[in-house]
């Protein structure tokens, strides 16, 4: 994922193959459940459980990842969507699950999209995201003029607890 560019001039027609790399991953996980479940059964709540709590880890190292990225388009950041909504799309056909936690990911690329003004406000009200993410979030934001980019990371480390 640290390998994709998102300063893309035009939007991709597939997703990018981190997205096939986790699917695979989430298809062994499958796997080895189904074959554990040979010997021992293992109650559907059980593997429910841990389903979820993978999708909600894999959210939140999504979400670092993207961060990751130092120059980011619109098209990049549309890419990201798409790369997220195929995850989901994939991962919720195969398990019969929802994915939980979505809106943590897509708040944080359509935040991309905000204004100076807005961004301010979104910033104070999401706090579940790490200093790194929302200066990454900042930083990438080209359209902003430097002073108000200053503004916003002075409000990142006053008002947004480390995590």
């Amino acid at each position: 994922m640290t390998l994709t560019k998102w300063d893309v001039k035009e939007l991709l027609s597939q997703r990018n193959p981190y997205v096939d790399l986790i699917i695979k991953e989430f298809e062994n996980t499958k796997y080895i459940f189904d074959k554990i479940s040979l010997t021992i059964p293992i109650p559907d709540l059980v593997k429910t459980m841990v389903i979820e709590e993978c999708c909600s880890l894999m959210n939140k190292l999504l979400v670092e990842g993207f961060a990751c990225g130092k120059k980011c388009t619109h098209q990049g950041r549309a890419s990201m969507l798409f790369d997220f909504r195929e995850y989901v799309a994939q991962i919720e056909k195969n398990s019969k699950l929802r994915v939980p936690q979505k809106s943590y990911v897509e708040d944080y690329i359509h935040a991309f999209y905000l204004d100076e003004d807005e961004i301010d406000k979104w910033i104070q009200e999401h706090k579940e995201y790490s200093l790194y993410q929302l200066n990454a979030l900042t930083n990438c934001k080209s359209t902003f003029k430097r002073k108000a980019t200053n503004k916003l990371l002075n409000l990142i480390e006053k008002g947004t607890p480390p995590h």
